[in-house]
């Protein structure tokens, strides 16, 4: 049998020019052929640079992928293998429309080589709201004999194939730069009245600052941590991850994780009373904290360690610092930081103005109020840019001096994401939504926060402000149907999808907000299960019958003195 001829092709996106492709690239090139040729030889024609999308052809010229890629390759006749690598993008900055021309190249190339096999990597597989299944579905069976596999940087997706997702997985791991960068992304200050300290010294702080999201992140880094770290310096290899934090529960996980990748043994640590005994680990235990706010606890768990004869790896780690004064090592154990340190605008109980109002103490560990209570959203506006109203729909009277939303989802956009996401979570909306909103700058910005958190679960439609304002919207449409957003609504309405929610900035009319239901529900038949402005000025609560699920309300309508 022939060798496979093996065609990879390494695509950035967006990146503002092309890239050298990374060697380590190359040599997972060469490892994949083999292993999905029954580790036959290969020849790999390997690429010397990236080819690559502008963030401006991204948003405007998805299609241009078609140009940049040349097509796809040509067989010879022979069996060919054509690697198709997205996965060391951001998931989150892979547009659904760009996704769709990616796929319908791949489906052209299949449909033309009747001896040729595709694997499209990416960072994480996408939902299955996503256009980028519509041209590959009667390729995308998974079975033995399929010459598709979509695989995610986990190795998701490589069932039917010999490769080991494991090792897969292994070699996907990106450098640390790129997974501290990822894992800052996922970092939320969250704004509130939080309970710190001690009985002694109880104080407040503004900010509370979550990482939930960034499971995957923290577990790599670990796992790079430790390999850099700890395991040169192990007898044999052999220890112990300690993972220590008090409610939570995800970060335990991605200390487990890495503890299995690592091979080694894991032991969580809720709080202190839980501290292990000699006997109770193998090997120096390697402590990781999901935060230090101060030294206090840094110490008291290193000396409780020592008196109960545990023996310590030569480094500890944490997640996050809060405290820039710290002082990051005790007796010789220095701490490593993944990211911060972040200020979480602590004060004395005695001194803390929400105490002093009487306002209740926020939950540190879960958004218990969907809404943002009003001390916040004006903490938020008085910190912000103000403007006169920029957008909105045509021939409405504009706002002379409204909250600027960029500089809002600029500054605050990450707790603001979270919050949508928190309250799709609540109504059951979360997984696979799909979002449609008007293509306007502002909501742009806070879809893509909000991407980041959700990561593959959703699916975004940017509806042109032009469409919305039309009064002859038949007329219109009759001249857009090939248009992204139009095949885009048109799929979903094929398949008579109802997890779509409208998204806004704000709304003080629901003009913007009719106009996209009528789109919706007389040309695609789709009917929206909620509508969530992030500020609402109007007086009403419902949209024709769509629920309104504003993250503020301020009745203040158009026109209003």
């Amino acid at each position: 049998m022939r060798e496979p001829n093996v065609f990879p092709q390494y695509l950035r996106a967006p990146s503002p020019t092309r890239e050298p492709v990374p060697a380590e690239r190359w040599e997972f090139y060469t490892w994949l052929a083999r292993s999905m040729s029954g580790g036959r030889q290969c020849r790999v024609e390997q690429p010397s640079h990236s080819l690559y999308l502008t963030i401006e052809e991204m948003k405007g010229e998805p299609s241009r992928i078609l140009d940049i890629t040349g097509g796809p390759p040509v067989t010879g006749g022979g069996p060919m293998l054509w690697i198709v690598d997205l996965a060391t993008n951001q998931y989150h900055l892979l547009r659904d429309i760009f996704l769709l021309h990616v796929a319908e190249m791949c489906a052209r190339w299949l449909e033309s080589s009747k001896q040729g096999r595709i694997v499209i990597l990416l960072p994480l597989r996408p939902p299955a709201t996503s256009l980028f299944w519509l041209p590959l579905d009667k390729y995308a069976n998974g079975g033995a004999n399929s010459r598709l596999a979509v695989v995610s940087a986990d190795g998701d997706g490589l069932y039917g194939t010999d490769v080991d997702p494991r090792e897969f997985a292994r070699r996907q791991v990106s450098s640390t730069d790129s997974l501290a960068a990822q894992l800052t992304a996922r970092v939320v200050r969250k704004i509130g009245h939080y309970d710190f300290g001690s009985r002694e010294e109880p104080h407040c702080a503004r900010y509370f600052f979550e990482t939930e999201q960034a499971e995957r992140e923290i577990g790599e880094l670990v796992v790079q941590w430790a390999r850099e770290h700890i395991q040169p310096h192990a007898p044999d290899g052999t220890f112990t991850l300690i993972s220590h934090g008090r409610q939570s529960d995800r970060f335990h996980d991605a200390v487990s994780g890495a503890a299995a990748a690592l091979e080694c043994d894991f032991l969580p640590v809720h709080d202190e009373s839980e501290l292990p005994h000699r006997g109770d680990v193998s090997g120096p235990a390697a402590i990781v904290f999901n935060v230090v706010h101060t030294a206090r606890t840094f110490h008291r768990v290193v000396e409780t360690l020592r008196e109960r004869g545990v023996p310590l790896a030569p480094r500890a780690l944490t997640v996050l610092t809060t405290d820039s004064q710290l002082k990051l090592r005790r007796d010789g154990l220095p701490l490593d930081k993944l990211c911060g340190p972040y200020d979480r605008r602590k004060v004395a109980q005695s001194d803390c103005p929400q105490c002093l109002l009487g306002l209740p103490h926020t939950p540190p560990r879960s958004e218990s109020q969907t809404t943002i209570r009003a001390h916040d959203m004006w903490h938020i506006f008085l910190r912000s840019a103000w403007r006169k109203e920029g957008f909105g729909p045509r021939g409405q009277v504009r706002y002379g001096w409204i909250p600027d939303m960029g500089d809002i989802f600029d500054k605050f956009g990450g707790w603001i994401a979270y919050k949508v996401a928190a309250l799709l979570e609540t109504l059951n909306l979360h997984r696979d939504v799909v979002l449609v909103c008007p293509r306007e700058p502002h909501i742009q910005k806070l879809t893509a926060t909000l991407g980041i958190l959700l990561q593959n679960r959703q699916v975004t439609v940017e509806v042109p402000r032009d469409v919305l304002d039309s009064s002859h919207l038949n007329r219109v449409l009759s001249r857009r149907t090939g248009e992204d957003w139009y095949r885009q609504l048109s799929h979903l309405g094929r398949r008579h999808y109802n997890n779509v929610v409208m998204i806004d900035e704000f709304t003080s009319s629901h003009t913007t907000a009719r106009a996209m239901l009528r789109l919706l529900r007389e040309r695609f038949d789709l009917d929206p299960a909620a509508y969530i402005p992030v500020l609402d000025l109007s007086r009403q609560v419902s949209v024709a019958g769509v629920p309104t699920y504003p993250l503020y309300r301020l009745p203040h309508p158009r026109g209003a003195r």
